[in-house]
């Protein structure tokens, strides 16, 4: 997680090292979902423990580059409201996709679905990001000369 932020923070780009942990978080529980060797197993647990809490670290410090200031509060709390729904919903999941079909790996899977579709999000959210800080230094460059 130490290594992600001071990276991010040389970089300038945030979303880009969450994009990268995502897309490792998506393989990883995709690999504890459907891999019959517990060698991979203990590899994909390790990369799901050092992207999980480092790609939330990483979107939750980028709120200010994408919430308006006067709208940073309101979008904090409607973030983390939806972050605690999850939290409490998430195990009834588990437990009913394992009293469904005898194992985990039907929400390993669902999990990896979902991280892909994150990093989807997480790309485009970028994508939006980078043209209008391209559009603020144009306007800038525009008003200097």
């Amino acid at each position: 997680m130490l290594l992600a932020g001071w990276y991010s923070d040389n970089k300038g780009d945030r979303l880009l090292t969450a994009l990268a942990c995502t897309i490792v978080l998506s393989f990883a529980y995709l690999a504890l979902g459907v891999s019959p060797s517990p060698t991979i197993v203990a590899v994909a647990y390790l990369l799901f423990a050092s992207t999980c809490f480092t790609a939330a670290m990483l979107l939750a410090s980028s709120w200010a580059d994408v919430i308006h200031v006067r709208e940073l509060a309101v979008g904090a709390a409607a973030i983390n409201t939806l972050r605690n729904i999850g939290a409490f919903v998430m195990p009834y999941g588990w437990g009913i996709a394992r009293d469904a079909t005898g194992n985990f790996q039907a929400a390993s899977v669902a999990l990896a679905i979902t991280s892909a579709l994150l990093a989807a999000l997480i790309f485009g959210l970028r994508s939006r990001v980078r043209m209008t800080a391209g559009r603020t230094a144009l306007a800038a460059a525009s008003r200097v000369a």
